[in-house]
């Protein structure tokens, strides 16, 4: 099940009006797509609705996954700043 951005109920949101958040959700796994038209690098906070998700936020784990010429694998604290580098994106597994 895809939500886009641009819907008021997509459950997963970015601080920064330049910077979007989609979701491709199943269930025990969501995808979370980041775009930046940001015109600089910079850390952005997610916001995630936990309950809608169906996710606890205390066992939750959120990693990007090696992906050869796109991201390099790294794990993140859902709950601390991740950085976007300008006019570039990330794909990010929360499970």
């Amino acid at each position: 099940k895809m939500l886009g951005y641009w819907l008021k109920n997509c459950p997963v949101k970015t601080n920064n009006e330049k910077i979007k958040a989609t979701i491709y959700q199943k269930e025990g796994q969501t995808i979370i797509s980041i775009a930046s038209w940001e015109d600089r690098d910079t850390n952005i906070r997610l916001s995630i609705d936990w309950k809608a998700l169906g996710l606890d936020p205390k066992t939750a784990k959120l990693e990007a996954p090696a992906i050869k010429d796109f991201q390099q694998e790294k794990e993140y604290d859902p709950e601390k700043p991740v950085f976007v580098s300008k006019g570039k994106g990330l794909l990010l597994v929360l499970r």
